[in-house]
């Protein structure tokens, strides 16, 4: 009875060990994930394209649409502080680009140049993606109201605040990203688990015969 502690110890220290290495093999993929594009890069980025040229609007924000709507969400987008990546929705959500597209917009009303993308199947696509539920209707009204407001900075600061109350939560995106990655990791340890009991069942059997 005592003879057989000692290769149960074994087979339960090399599988401790064999279950570290997963682990530390699980934190390296995610820090590869993360090692992507840099989360502050894409925020600037998006924010100087917002405020670009009013004919390349329309197919910019069918191209944001398309991103902010798409089922994969995998983190790709390095935060500096070394923390858990993000993907384009949590990144976009966290920059300026919707207010500054709202802004540029709502310029171009008040100066008396044509903004048709105000009104166009993109700016729509847009707007369902990036407003709150239920809140891209009044959304699509802020253009017009922010014009009307934009040389009255009071007024005009109220419509701005109505603009950011309309966007969707960043911080919400942000943890959503922070829990796909301690998924993913949580997935690599339980498959590191499974692998080392069935490796250390075959080992016991391999024993008693």
């Amino acid at each position: 009875g005592g003879g057989g502690g000692g290769p149960r110890e074994f087979f339960a220290v090399r599988a401790a060990k064999w279950i570290g290495g997963v682990a530390q093999k699980a934190t390296a993929a995610i820090a590869r994930v993360a090692a992507g594009p840099s989360a502050q890069a894409l925020r600037s980025e998006l924010e100087a394209k917002a405020a670009g040229p009013p004919e390349a609007r329309p197919a910019l924000l069918s191209e944001w649409a398309r991103l902010l709507s798409a089922s994969d969400d995998t983190p790709r987008y390095e935060e500096p502080d070394g923390g858990s990546a993000l993907t384009f929705r949590a990144a976009f959500l966290g920059s300026q680009a919707w207010e500054i597209i709202f802004a540029a917009t709502a310029r171009e009303i008040a100066e008396g140049r044509t903004a048709a993308v105000a009104n166009g199947a993109a700016w729509r696509c847009f707007l369902r993606a990036v407003a709150v539920a239920g809140g891209e209707e009044l959304a699509g009204q802020l253009p017009e109201l922010l014009a009307e407001a934009w040389h009255f900075p009071d007024c005009r600061q109220r419509v701005e605040e109505g603009a950011v109350a309309l966007k969707s939560d960043a911080k919400h995106e942000v943890l959503r990203s922070h829990c796909t990655v301690a998924g993913s990791r949580a997935e690599e340890i339980r498959t590191g688990l499974r692998r080392a009991a069935a490796a250390g069942s075959a080992a016991g059997g391999g024993e008693g015969a």
